[in-house]
């Protein structure tokens, strides 16, 4: 599957998330990744035995400002500088890629303004309605990215990184981590009803702009800044609403299902539990030397 999936990212069916990724960080100013975000120089220890970066050879430590993976003035590092170079073949999949989501999404558009949507209301309602469920998606998926990205991490720390976020953290790293669990159950459950209501109202057409922006773009750019995602205004509201859903029940059998095969698999010697899954206690340690602490 990893393979499969590397294969379409060459590819470069939607190369322009990355672009839309770029643009936003750019428009935003932050284009430094956090520490804690994907690339970061965090080096998480089990049970307390934390390891310098070098020890586990990620390369030489240097000191860098205390919100960022990189100096101070340096420019984004990882996968998204490597995507957005203007370069021939990644000009040519932008153009693609940009192609198909624009093509798509036109088309979308048309189908919805003459009738055929499976929903029935007036096409101005229903594009308005397919806005806002575009902009829940993006926070579904971006959330979920920041959610995993910061669940080691302690609220004091956030309070540091950006202050702005420490409410929407502290609700959701409660219960010693049965609240990520619950969140991803919740989430999950909002993300595949979000899905319907768009292919009812925009049609299999709709696939491109849900997957490209809604979906890559955001994932891009809560993998990168996860406390910059987690801080946008609605956020907090998102991760309530994911929580209401599992708090329901009407998820619950996903419990079922998932506390079963987590038992026979443990019983046939399949699985075990492992020392950084959610919930467990580690030791964090910056590139810096800043942070060395048990949560």
């Amino acid at each position: 599957m990893i393979y499969l999936m590397l294969l379409v990212d060459r590819i470069g069916f939607a190369d322009i998330g990355f672009w839309a990724a770029y643009g936003w960080r750019k428009f935003r100013g932050i284009l430094q990744n956090e520490e804690f975000g994907v690339g970061g120089d965090v080096v998480f220890g089990v049970d307390g035995a934390s390891k310098n970066a070098e020890e586990v050879g990620a390369g030489p430590v240097v000191n860098t400002d205390p919100k960022t993976n990189t100096a101070p003035g340096d420019i984004a590092i990882g996968e998204i500088s490597k995507r957005v170079v203007y370069k021939p073949l990644q000009i040519a999949k932008l153009v693609m890629s940009a192609s198909i989501m624009f093509g798509f999404t036109g088309y979308s558009l048309y189908n919805i303004i003459n009738g055929e949507s499976t929903l029935e209301a007036h096409p101005a309602a229903l594009i308005v309605i397919l806005f806002v469920l575009l902009i829940a998606m993006t926070y579904l998926e971006g959330m979920n990215l920041c959610v995993l990205a910061l669940e080691k991490v302690s609220n004091d720390h956030i309070q540091l990184i950006n202050p702005s976020a420490a409410a929407s953290h502290k609700l959701i790293i409660g219960d010693n981590g049965d609240n990520v669990k619950r969140f991803l159950l919740g989430r999950q459950f909002c993300v595949v009803w979000t899905d319907f209501l768009i292919h009812n109202i925009a049609g299999l057409w709709s696939v491109a702009i849900t997957v490209f922006l809604a979906q890559v773009m955001s994932q891009i750019i809560a993998a990168t800044n996860p406390a910059y995602w987690m801080a946008l205004p609605g956020a907090k509201f998102m991760l309530m609403l994911s929580l209401g859903m599992e708090r329901l029940g009407v998820c619950h059998f996903g419990w079922l299902l998932g506390e079963s095969a987590q038992f026979i698999g443990e019983k046939v010697g399949i699985l075990k539990p492992e020392p950084f899954s959610v919930g467990r206690k580690v030791s964090i340690s910056t590139s810096g030397g800043s942070l060395r602490e048990i949560v």
